[in-house]
């Protein structure tokens, strides 16, 4: 007879299995060694010799027919009155978190948080890769590793080698993560281990299994499991030398006796026997010694066999875990995953939730406050996908501002790491070489990271790097404790070893790459670390004034790397030294690459906002907002961290700070369309400003700017939403309409009306643009409805527009991969689709989603080689080498078709893929080498040679090859290119720059010597001797196309900017300004007067919104939209009469 441990459960049969030893047997007592005495039988307390220790023999517990596994049927009364018991003890013990090691000890006291609110269960993936990655580099996998890139995304690091990283990125391709509750709960996880880093909720997870399957109402993803007993073995407490001959029964006998957190044996024991148990063994790392543990791992196969109907989790860090016991008796492994977006959003409302129960206003404010800050910093985000951090971020959130405060958080999580969290919380038992280093206090352990991240920033690669050999990391720690701690070098060095050992192992600070090639698991603890460093070394005075800002801020500045470490820097200093250093990062003048990736004006824009009292740098911030609007108009488009770094700090600083106003009245001064400065408008507070913008900027893209800020403020306001649904359709500009579309399916989703537009627009909007927008807009927010998939499908074969069709065929594959169906219909438009565009671009498109579907595979190849386009067979040679490299066969066909497809572009395309993908192989060399010579068109031979000096620069032989065509080859092309690739590999080289020289005088062909007059220009061009040459050559060359050629060149690279753009540029600059009547004046004039039409259009728009209200300017601008000559201009400043109009009732309000 069986029983059910809740009313209404599932009931399963009885087993048998061997019995455990015998309670007689363990009466015996074995005394050796001088003056030992021996004692037996009902002893308490067992002592030898003088000085010794008491032996307490009482930690043993044994009950009669715990290991009987005869009869195993109770009474049901007695099975619930049991099981009842259990679970008040499971709640009491497990079901508040133990926040006690992780709260700051200037946080004061903090709420109470239920383990069952706030647990967000992570994903799974199956059988990780052995490979210990740095968190930076493991999202990378993450979030890219469904996708094959190019080995150009192959991390440039020590330890790791483009193979391991390529193993690392298949294994994630192959093994899409899983759902952690769904997974334990299926029939297939009968035995299961689960690894994770520290901090990743192993034991977390342990506990709310326990608690929800001791729950009356077992609903969800769990419910299979209903009727189950859940059974905790804590194994860090086992491995006591006093269960090492003891069974797990005979231990969780005992802690149901003295603890309570455990079955009745006799419940336990029916349970087992019924195969009506999950038994987790958690935490087998935190058994240090390799023979215990082999020895537990071993016991845990022998219970699994011994108990074949229950169930079995297994959990342990990944460092030091065996896999191959548990391997062969049939354990499934996975890896716990970091925490995504998503769920990351979950645990923080959840939390917040949690802590003001009462207070909604609260708890939401708390919410968006860490949200933003996790949206909005990479160091912050990297540590919240780890449980322990995130809750450390959580609790620390509650108090302070992040990530203004972030310091403070990093401080306090590096604390939490590498004091005694792990030993204390869980009271683990130190190893001896770990003892060494239990006299080294926190303070010690944290200079001596901060030693090594000086040490690292100093090194090769610097701190981007964030790698250094093990013998290095060694030499820092001894050195650290000779000099400390006074030991001698023997000591030191086994000391170093040990806390190496630890950092890795225990503490989760460090990370092994490859073969004794270190990093810090999370980049922001080397960020954090060095710039505690520095500022240790500024106020002990080991660094100078002069030191700090020249040797720190302005040599780091240009190298995006040293941001972070030079923020942290500022905001523990306070705001003397924020001012000084911003003064030097403004003072920096970068070129033109280092503007882009590290522009000046946005590190001091970041700079501002680690200072507390920002009112106290209102002159560095005015110069800073100047910088910034002069960085806009020299870079319309941006990175894409730069503009999220600038949108953070906008945001944080607020309309209040002392630049916000000067980026204001810019706005409206540029027109405000460039699409970098968008984040700008975050900066306006009053709604009706923002929608006289969104509705009547004269530029389209400054409403497309402006609307996205007015719905996040207020998608409460019917007028805002009304507004959004009017751009959407009757706005003249594309841009704002498709714009308008998504504005409205993100923030009124539920909206039936917005549902209903939108697929209206995508079918119904004159502009293919806007259609495909829409079509992408449904699928984003409304996949789950079928009627939308639907919609989608016709539009892949129904719009008239190549651009829509493609665009709907991306949407399927992104929104309805699952569906084999999708994948079906793909291909078919990829060979019936009547225009080359959509089958070449569906091409790519299947590879993505299902590239590890062979048919794909040889679907694209078909396409390779069989479509009439040109186009299409192009486009499917790269996309076989990118997804399929590994193949012989693609290989093959690619070099077939590099030599024998009819088409020049396809035998283009094809030897670029195979330079790409299989440059190590000097058999391709060899190939490209030939097309270069053999291929009867000159494009082809000449993308040949481009390829050869693009991938083999460092030859030598390919050097002396181009040259060879630059100065022998009979067809011109081939020389003209040839000497550009020679300028773009080999500038440094003074020959290079001669050899160009010559041609540009002596070559016989007029379009050779015009291209190298370009390509001097391009190169050398800050030389005045080759201005002075160019002017030679415009004078003296023979033929007529060269001469005039070459003043072309001046003008282009030597000549003043045209005078148009000194005029708008100068208009600008001064209205910019608080703008006199003078200016006023001055504007009007240019209006009525310019020759230049583009200039009286920007002085219209310019009198439009600056002085929308001013009686003058907007008379002005009526006369002249009635008179202007030119009809562009009369239409451009027609809008700008509508934009006053719109302006003028809020002109106080508008900056």
């Amino acid at each position: 007879m069986t029983h059910n441990l809740y009313p209404g459960g599932p009931e399963s049969g009885a087993g048998d299995s061997d019995p455990g030893p015998s309670p007689d047997a363990l009466k015996q007592v074995i005394a050796r060694g001088t003056s030992a005495i021996g004692a037996g039988g009902d002893a308490t307390y067992n002592a030898t010799g003088k000085g010794s220790t008491v032996q307490d023999n009482r930690t043993f517990v044994f009950l009669n027919g715990l290991n009987s596994h005869g009869d195993t049927s109770l009474p049901e009364e007695e099975i619930r009155n049991a099981f009842s018991t259990y679970a008040q003890q499971l709640r009491e013990t497990y079901g508040r978190l133990d926040l006690e090691a992780l709260i700051p000890t200037t946080e004061g006291e903090h709420p109470g948080v239920e383990l069952s609110e706030v647990f967000v269960p992570p994903l799974l993936r199956a059988d990780p890769p052995p490979v210990e990655l740095p968190v930076e580099l493991h999202r990378r996998l993450i979030e890219a590793g469904e996708v094959p890139n190019s080995k150009a995304d192959t991390p440039q690091a020590p330890g790791i080698d483009r193979e391991t990283w390529e193993q690392a990125r298949q294994a994630y391709r192959e093994r899409p993560a899983v759902k952690l509750l769904e997974t334990l709960a299926s029939a297939e996880s009968g035995r299961v281990v689960l690894l994770g880093d520290p901090g990743a909720g192993k034991s977390t997870l342990t506990r709310y299994l326990a608690l929800s399957l001791t729950s009356r109402a077992l609903t969800g993803a769990l419910e299979p499991l209903t009727g189950m007993l859940p059974v905790v073995v804590e194994l860090r407490r086992y491995a006591d030398a006093n269960w090492r001959e003891r069974s797990f029964e005979d231990f969780l006998a005992y802690i149901h006796e003295y603890e309570g957190h455990a079955p009745a044996p006799i419940l336990l024991n029916h349970c087992l026997v019924s195969g009506q148990a999950v038994v987790v063994f958690d935490g087998l790392d935190e058994l240090f010694e390799p023979r215990v543990r082999d020895d537990v791992t071993r016991r845990i196969k022998g219970f699994a066999a011994r108990y074949p109907g229950i169930r079995v989790v297994v959990t342990s860090r990944v460092i030091g875990y065996n896999r191959h016991t548990l391997d062969a008796a049939g354990f499934r492994h996975y890896m716990i995953q970091t925490l995504d977006n998503e769920q990351i959003s979950t645990f923080t409302i959840r939390w917040y939730e949690a802590v003001c129960p009462a207070n909604k206003q609260e708890s939401d404010r708390l919410r968006n406050r860490l949200s933003d800050a996790i949206t909005r910093s990479r160091p912050v985000r990297e540590l919240a996908g780890n449980p322990l951090l995130l809750t450390i971020l959580a609790i620390i959130a509650r108090r302070q501002r992040l990530p203004r405060d972030r310091a403070g958080v990093y401080q306090h999580a590096v604390n939490v790491l590498i004091a005694h969290w792990d030993e204390d919380t869980k009271h683990l038992e130190l190893t001896p070489d770990v003892r060494a280093i239990a006299d080294l206090d926190d303070r010690d352990r944290r200079e001596m990271l901060e030693r090594l991240a000086r040490h690292m920033q100093s090194g090769e690669d610097g701190i981007a790097g964030n790698h250094v050999l093990g013998e290095e990391v060694e030499k820092v720690f001894t050195e650290y404790l000779r000099e400390t701690l006074q030991l001698d070098m023997a000591r030191a060095r086994k000391v170093s070893r040990a806390m190496v050992k630890q950092f890795r192992e225990r503490n989760f600070i460090l990370s092994l790459y490859g073969s004794q090639v270190y990093g810090f698991v999370h980049r922001a603890f080397l960020e954090y670390l060095a710039a505690s460093d520095i500022v240790r070394q500024y106020e002990q005075r080991e660094l100078t004034d002069e030191e700090l800002f020249d040797e720190i801020f302005s040599r780091h500045a240009p190298d995006p790397a040293w941001h972070e470490v030079l923020l942290l820097i500022l905001g523990q200093l306070g705001e003397k030294v924020a001012a000084s250093a911003i003064e030097k990062i403004l003072a920096l003048e970068a070129d033109n690459e280092i503007e882009l990736v590290a522009p000046p004006a946005v590190l001091a824009l970041r700079a501002l906002t680690e200072v507390r009292r920002i009112g106290a740098l209102k002159e560095q911030s005015i110069k800073t907002a100047v910088a910034l609007t002069h960085y806009w108009e020299r870079n319309h488009v941006v990175p894409p961290n730069v503009a999220a770094d600038t949108d953070a700090s906008l945001n944080s600083l607020g309309p209040q700070w002392a630049g916000s106003r000067q980026i204001r009245r810019w706005l409206h001064v540029s027109g405000g369309g460039i699409r970098s400065s968008a984040a700008a408008y975050s900066l306006f507070t009053d709604m009706d400003v923002l929608s006289a913008i969104a509705s009547r900027a004269w530029q389209p893209a400054a409403r497309a700017n402006a609307l996205p800020h007015l719905a996040r403020k207020w998608p409460q306001e019917d007028k805002v939403f009304r507004l959004a649904q009017d751009l959407a359709l009757h706005d003249s500009a594309d841009l704002v309409r498709s714009d308008a579309l998504d504005v409205l399916a993100h923030y009124w989703t539920e909206d039936a009306t917005v549902r209903e537009l939108v697929q209206h627009r995508a079918t119904e909007d004159p502009h293919q643009y806007v259609r495909r927008w829409a079509v992408f807009a449904l699928a984003s927010y409304w996949a789950e409805d079928p009627t939308v998939r639907e919609f989608v499908q016709c539009r892949a074969t129904e719009d008239p527009h190549e651009d829509v069709r493609s665009g709907a065929l991306d949407a399927l594959a992104e929104y309805w991969a699952e569906d084999p169906t999708v994948r079906e219909f793909v291909q078919c438009r990829a060979t019936e689709d009547p225009h080359e565009d959509v089958r070449s671009r569906a091409l790519p498109t299947l590879a993505e989603y299902w590239a590890e579907d062979p048919t794909v595979r040889e679907f694209v190849q078909c396409r390779a080689t069989e479509d009439p386009h040109e186009d299409v067979r192009s486009r499917a040679l790269p996309t076989l080498a990118i997804y399929w490299p590994e193949d012989p066969a693609v290989r093959e066909l690619i070099e077939h078709s590099a030599t024998q497809d009819p088409n020049e572009f396809v035998r283009s395309e094809a030897l670029e893929a195979l330079a790409q993908n299989w440059a190590e192989d000097p058999a391709v060399r060899e190939l490209i080498q030939q097309i270069t010579i053999q291929d009867s068109n000159e494009y082809v031979r000449s993308d040949a040679l481009d390829a050869l000096a693009d991938h083999w620069t460092k030859d030598p032989a390919v050097r002396e090859l181009v040259q060879h065509h630059a100065t022998q080859d009979p067809h011109q092309y081939m020389r003209r290119w040839a000497l550009n690739a020679l300028a773009t590999h080999w500038a440094k080289d003074a020959t290079v720059r001669e050899l160009i020289q010559h041609h540009a005088t002596e070559d016989p062909h007029e379009d050779v010597r015009c291209d190298a007059l370009d390509t001097l220009a391009a190169q050398w061009g800050e030389d005045p001797g080759t201005r002075e040459f160019v002017e030679v050559r415009a004078a003296e060359d023979p033929h007529e196309k060269v001469r005039t050629h070459a003043f072309d060149v001046l003008a282009k690279y030597w000549t003043r900017n045209p005078i148009v753009e000194d005029l708008i540029r100068d208009l600008r600059a001064r209205a910019s300004r608080d703008g006199s009547d003078q200016d006023r004046e001055s504007l009007v004039e240019f209006l009525t007067s310019s020759p230049y039409p583009e200039v009286r259009i920007v002085a219209a728009q310019i009198l439009g919104s600056i002085w929308a209200a001013d009686t003058r300017a907007v008379s002005s601008l009526r006369e002249q939209e009635s008179k202007d000559p030119d009809q562009r201009a009369r239409k451009e400043i027609e809008k700008s009469v509508a934009m006053a109009e719109a302006y003028a009732p809020l002109y106080d309000r508008l900056w």
